[in-house]
């Protein structure tokens, strides 16, 4: 018997839910549109790149994460760091010729 209280009271959240969902679709839809007319997302995303635009890391930066100085950049250390590249290359299976991470 009890289970006719719970029903009615499901039943009642759930056009409830429907109710603020009749009214709140419409007017997000109203609202993306007059953000697309004014440029809004395609205009946003041009401008950043997008996600897939490349990051290109400022030559200090990289310095820096390499624990290098403009003195100590020689062929050997870049030599160095190739060999380090090459040691930690095990997510390609061992093989550093088909590695797309080594340089």
């Amino acid at each position: 018997m009890a289970l006719g209280p719970l029903a009615r009271v499901a039943a009642q959240l759930v056009v409830a839910g429907i109710a603020v969902l009749s009214r709140a679709l419409p007017a997000a839809y109203a609202q993306a549109l007059n953000n697309a007319k004014k440029g809004g997302g395609a205009a946003a995303a041009a401008k950043d790149g997008g996600f897939m635009a490349r990051k290109v890391m400022a030559r200090d930066e990289a310095l820096s994460v390499l624990n290098l100085n403009e003195a100590e950049v020689t062929a050997e250390a870049v030599q160095k760091v190739r060999r380090t590249g090459r040691r930690h290359a095990c997510m390609c299976f061992g093989n550093e010729l088909s590695c797309p991470f080594v340089v």
